[in-house]
């Protein structure tokens, strides 16, 4: 069952989506640029990734990905932050990247399984043909569509014992 933020999701256009993704990862950058170098976000940047990877595209959760990682880069930049060595914060750039990379890959892998899955467990599997567990939620949305106040016929067709006869 779909939580109340997954179907709020999955009712919004791809595009608005990835701008409110857009839109986080600027202002978990700004929060970072706002606190100081001793307050990490890691997993408030991972969030625009999810969103992207999962609700639109793996390529999208990429981009994301390593857009999230330019502005914590910006961000560090930005607050003062030294390192021992100037290439520590690039070595720290490609960190961050690759595991935000590997992270919207597997949201991505992730949901694309979990969907095919779903395909599977609604469909028979030697016909292909809707099962009865996709029977009865097209008849949950179908009966909460009418909400009671339109009437609701309902047709059924049991098809168990029918066999091809080939001459």
């Amino acid at each position: 069952m779909p939580s109340p933020l997954q179907n709020f999701f999955e009712r919004r256009s791809k595009l608005t989506i990835v701008f409110f993704a857009i839109f986080l990862a600027v202002s978990v950058g700004a929060l970072d640029l706002a606190t100081g170098i001793e307050m990490h976000f890691l997993l408030l940047y991972m969030m625009p990734i999810f969103l992207g990877s999962w609700f639109v595209s793996r390529d999208v959760g990429v981009y994301l990905a390593i857009f999230g990682s330019a502005v914590w880069f910006v961000t560090d930049s930005s607050s003062g932050r030294t390192y021992s060595s100037s290439w520590i914060a690039y070595w720290n750039l490609l960190m961050r990247t690759s595991v935000f990379i590997i992270f919207a890959l597997t949201q991505a892998t992730l949901k694309s399984k979990l969907d095919g899955l779903s395909n599977l467990a609604s469909r028979d599997f030697l016909t292909g043909l809707p099962n009865g567990r996709a029977f009865y939620e097209l008849a949950a949305v179908e009966m909460k569509r009418a909400g009671g106040i339109e009437p609701l016929t309902l047709a059924c067709i049991d098809v168990n014992g029918i066999q091809l006869v080939s001459a």
